[in-house]
């Protein structure tokens, strides 16, 4: 029987719902019924969850989905140091006991995440709110407006391996870091058991961290890529790129407009 039969009729209904996590490359995939259930070639487990309700609105940021779950739970895990350095997104399905026909019924990702007593509460937000938001614009401005690596600023992303010797909180030890001067790192990403994080700080074969990397141990294989600070020098010197520097570094320092005169 077709899944809108069974959803209109009185007493055939025994919906079970699957809830399919992604954050970057790890994907967790669960569901509220009692038995795994394949779905899409995916494997979902049985967890305890349990969802507010749809509301269908002509509001697109008004349609929001609250997700209680176990604190313990892998996908809350994720929250527990802050928001994770990936946007975790979200896809729901709904289906019926013994049936096969699914349909989606939700899409967006997770916004934040909060914690009381053994409970976590994920906030999600619609895939829809996206279409709402401001478009990109381009400021006159001395520094460069653009993201390193990105098409406009056409920086090949190559990024550096090498091991992690040791961990001390947010200062992580590698030799890898001393291939280049003090503060080359600075600015950049330090990636590692599939988690980003932004460099504050480099000296010799040390950098330092935004965030902590829970279970992060010496020997484990990392990445770095350099970081700009978006001056015209940094892009000539670091990077031999000033064909694609999209700053107005000529810009005169006195304003027409202020009243002063002109030098």
């Amino acid at each position: 029987m077709s899944y809108e039969l069974i959803e209109r009729s009185a007493f055939e209904g025994s919906p079970i719902e699957l809830y399919k996590f992604v954050k970057g490359t790890s994907v967790y995939t669960q569901t509220s019924g009692n038995e795994e259930i394949t779905y899409n070639g995916d494997i979902f487990v049985p967890r305890t969850l349990k969802r507010s309700e749809v509301s269908l609105t002509g509001e697109i940021n008004k349609s929001p989905l609250t997700i209680n779950m176990a604190r313990d739970n892998e996908v809350s895990e994720l929250f527990k140091l802050g928001y994770p350095s990936a946007p975790v997104t979200i896809s729901v399905f709904r289906r019926h006991h013994q049936e096969t026909d699914t349909i989606l019924l939700w899409r967006g990702r997770v916004s934040s995440c909060s914690f009381q007593d053994n409970l976590a509460n994920l906030t999600c937000e619609s895939i829809f709110t996206s279409i709402k938001r401001l478009g990109l614009f381009r400021n006159y401005q001395k520094s460069c407006p653009h993201m390193l690596f990105d098409s406009s600023c056409k920086v090949t992303k190559l990024s550096i391996s090498g091991l992690v010797d040791s961990i001390n909180g947010l200062i992580i030890t590698s030799s890898t870091f001393a291939t280049q001067p003090d503060g080359w790192w600075v600015g950049g990403i330090f990636e590692a058991k599939g988690d980003l994080r932004y460099i504050h700080k480099h000296n010799g074969n040390e950098i330092t961290l935004n965030r902590v990397i829970p279970f992060l141990d010496p020997g484990v294989p990392m990445s770095i890529l350099p970081g700009c600070d978006r001056s015209k020098d940094t892009c000539i010197s670091k990077f031999n790129n000033l064909d694609n520097y999209g700053g107005f570094p000529l810009i005169p320092p006195n304003n027409p407009f202020g009243g002063g005169g002109i030098a």
